[in-house]
């Protein structure tokens, strides 16, 4: 992967972009955004469970009803307010809003309070790696290199949306009320707790049945499998490199990094995120099988 001042990329406020998806008078619009009180934001940091949280929201919205993730993409369930405002716009309400934006750069009205922000995250090893695969299979992104130095790269926030670090300590400083922060750690561990809080959090009453169903049509295995979730009709990536929902495994960094750059990651985490209260999970154990 190359540095990302090549022609796939551009800057706004420092952070870069890919050409084949923005363009700054979008991105400049989004200040102005006007926000309402039912809409709900998805807002996250690439690869930290975006398209987990896009399923389940749909699916709560719609009480369960699978037809909602069956029958309609994703980006038309769940539109991105920096690439497809148009789109946004001509949502009916309660909009569901997806963002790869920080906090900074959100609408004024988001910041100051308006609407509703569930804050995906997840362990920054395990989003790191997921990364790597996505800019290998995407095919306007060069291929990197080897992991090494996609892993400086992506310290040194030369990458797609810039600073990891950046990019979760500006969301996870705002204890504002209309944000609740989600970690795809969490997600895995327990999706039930997940459903609950989500469905708290946006006045949501779902009965027993519908809560399976959403947790049924919203699992790892039900997603990767469905077309309109996984991204299997989107041109801009090279299926043959691989898949856009690959393991959703906690802790699958360990297969990728040495003692080393761990070592290496873990002095750079610890120093970007001081003072920071965020305690991440980065390992889960196998589950044992039912018996």
């Amino acid at each position: 992967m190359g540095d990302p001042q090549k022609d796939w990329f551009f800057y706004f406020c420092d952070i870069p972009f890919m050409h084949q998806v923005y363009n700054t008078e979008d991105l400049e619009k989004v200040e102005d955004f006007e926000v309402m009180d039912d809409d709900v934001f998805i807002a996250t940091y690439p690869k930290s469970g975006t398209t987990w949280m896009q399923v389940l929201l749909s699916l709560v919205y719609a009480e369960g009803d699978e037809s909602q993730v069956k029958d309609i993409n994703n980006f038309d369930r769940a539109p991105w307010l920096e690439a497809m405002m148009n789109d946004v716009l001509n949502r009916k309400r309660p909009r569901l809003i997806s963002s790869h934006l920080p906090f900074n750069l959100q609408p004024r009205m988001l910041r100051e309070g308006k609407g509703k922000v569930i804050h995906v995250l997840r362990n920054p090893k395990d989003t790191l790696v997921s990364f790597y695969h996505f800019h290998k299979l995407t095919k306007f992104l060069e291929s990197p290199s080897d992991f090494q130095t996609f892993i400086e790269q992506f310290i040194d926030a030369k990458v797609f949306i810039g600073s990891w670090f950046n990019h979760v300590r500006g969301w996870y400083e705002n204890t504002h009320p209309n944000i609740l922060h989600v970690t795809y750690e969490d997600m895995t561990n327990d999706l039930d707790d997940v459903i609950k809080k989500v469905c708290e959090f946006l006045g949501k009453s779902l009965t027993n049945q519908q809560v399976e169903s959403v947790k049924h049509h919203s699992s790892f295995n039900v997603m990767r499998d469905n077309p309109k979730t996984n991204h299997s009709k989107v041109e801009i990536f090279d299926f043959e490199k691989g898949t856009f929902i690959r393991k959703g495994k906690v802790g699958d960094w360990k297969d990728y990094f040495t003692v080393a750059q761990s070592e290496r990651f873990d002095d750079v985490y610890h120093e970007s995120m001081v003072g920071l209260d965020l305690d991440f999970i980065w390992d889960l154990p196998a589950r044992k099988p039912a018996n």
